[in-house]
């Protein structure tokens, strides 16, 4: 399933390097345990097939929860 803590320490190791935004395209349940290891003080979502969500790392690698979308959101949204 992927080692969690290399992609963290990887994610951290650019936000240290000064990069401002990355894109990680990944599968269950690495996704998962991914936030949670990035958000330790939050309860991580749960994550269905084809979800997006949006982490911000600060200076310190401690990160933040910012949003979780399914498609089925996505698809009402833009019918909004």
């Amino acid at each position: 399933c992927g080692d969690v803590g290399l992609v963290s320490a990887y994610l951290q190791a650019l936000t240290n390097e000064g990069v401002a935004s990355v894109l990680v395209i990944s599968h269950l349940p690495l996704v998962g345990y991914l936030v949670a290891e990035l958000c330790p003080g939050e309860t991580p979502p749960m994550f269905t097939t084809s979800a997006i969500a949006s982490v911000t790392l600060d200076e310190s690698g401690n990160g933040t929860f910012n949003w979780q979308m399914s498609p089925c959101n996505l698809k009402m949204a833009k019918a909004i």
